[in-house]
């Protein structure tokens, strides 16, 4: 599970040669920028296949349920063929983002 923190992008960092990354993302909104946060991961030039489950200490922000107006800082690694995100409250800018994924073979959107 992972929450907002300066440290997790470091980590990241430390795995250049990731492939295959799943995770849970919990409690992303940045009152500061009013987004929500999404760790910055196009520097992982080798990740193929994501896999991310947003789960939102804010009952009001899963699924369909969510404002529309909330954005998303998205940075994925333009290689990653594979995109699976669930639970996501998207935003039509943050599904602009992913369609413009160079090498995006396969995206998966359940509960968005």
């Amino acid at each position: 599970m992972l929450s907002y923190s300066k440290d997790t992008e470091d980590i990241f960092k430390r795995l250049p040669n990731l492939q295959v990354l799943k995770f849970d993302l919990k409690e992303s909104w940045d009152n500061s920028t009013e987004q929500y946060w999404f760790p910055k991961l196009d520097f992982l030039t080798e990740l193929e296949e994501l896999t991310v489950y947003f789960a939102s200490s804010n009952i009001n922000d899963s699924g369909s349920s969510a404002a529309i107006n909330r954005q998303w800082d998205f940075h994925f690694p333009s290689n990653l063929k594979i995109l699976l995100l669930d639970k996501f409250p998207l935003t039509s800018n943050s599904l602009s983002t992913i369609a413009r994924l160079p090498n995006l073979e396969e995206l998966f959107l359940y509960y968005t």
